[in-house]
């Protein structure tokens, strides 16, 4: 999600930040004064709010502003029915913000599987404390109450974090959907970890939500902390990113990403 508390320090780039939704195609992206559907557009430089972030122009910053009033009026007739809002920044300025489907910048935003990358941050975070040792230290020794049963696959047990953290662990994500809260009752640890391996561990990168979502657990195991408040110790207080909800099942920061 993009938060204009944060400052970032860029010297030539163009970052383009597009959030998008599921939006419903009959509202329109945006409206006028008096309700109508707003379909024409005029570039106006981002307002200056004293929130950390440089304020500049597509002028000022040497792009091209024709471009960015066809996309907008492209995006304002509906081809786009997904996009909720558009940040451009440029050598480290703001050059553009526009809110769509009755958006505004102070709204929180589901970024869905952006949270990985959160997960991944946190885990860096462990192993740089000191907390978790290093990314190959095996996955099941992480969860000594976990039983494997009569039917276990023995290469299960060469599957490593680094396996985990870039989704190379070789199970078997194809059944009930991890990225599913519903998937998150009670025994959800040993439902995943007794899903069927199909690749050798380290073999095959496989796109998941059930893996990363194990590094709550073990974030919280090797740490003490709940997760969250992993999170907000070492991560988001550090970057002052205070405005933001962490959607979790059993309570625990636990859940799909």
């Amino acid at each position: 999600m993009f938060c204009r508390g944060l400052q970032f320090k860029y010297t030539s780039s163009l970052i383009i930040i597009l959030l998008s939704i599921t939006a419903c195609t009959h509202i329109p992206p945006r409206v006028d004064e008096s309700g109508a559907p707003q379909r024409d557009y005029t570039y106006q430089a981002p307002l200056q709010i004293n929130d950390g972030w440089q304020v500049s122009s597509l002028a000022e910053e040497g792009v091209n502003e024709e471009i960015i009033n066809n996309m907008m009026e492209a995006i304002l007739a509906g081809k786009y029915p997904k996009l909720i809002s558009i940040v451009l920044i440029r050598n480290g300025s703001l050059i553009l913000e526009e809110f769509l489907y009755y958006n505004n910048r102070y709204w929180l935003q589901d970024f869905r599987s952006a949270g990985k990358s959160v997960t991944s941050v946190l885990m860096g975070i462990a192993f740089d404390k000191g907390f978790i040792k290093g990314v190959d230290g095996k996955l099941l020794d992480f969860f000594p109450e976990f039983e494997k049963g009569a039917n276990w696959d023995p290469r299960k047990d060469k599957v490593s974090l680094h396996h985990v953290l870039s989704m190379r662990w070789g199970f078997d994500e194809s059944g009930p959907p991890a990225n599913d809260m519903k998937w998150y009752t009670e025994n959800w640890i040993s439902k995943t970890l007794s899903l069927l391996l199909i690749s050798e561990p380290g073999e095959k990168f496989e796109y998941h939500s059930a893996a990363p979502a194990l590094c709550g657990p073990i974030l919280e195991s090797m740490t003490g902390m709940p997760v969250t408040e992993f999170a907000k110790e070492y991560l988001f207080d550090p970057l002052q990113i205070s405005d933001y909800l962490w959607h979790t099942a059993l309570g625990n920061g636990v859940g799909p990403s």
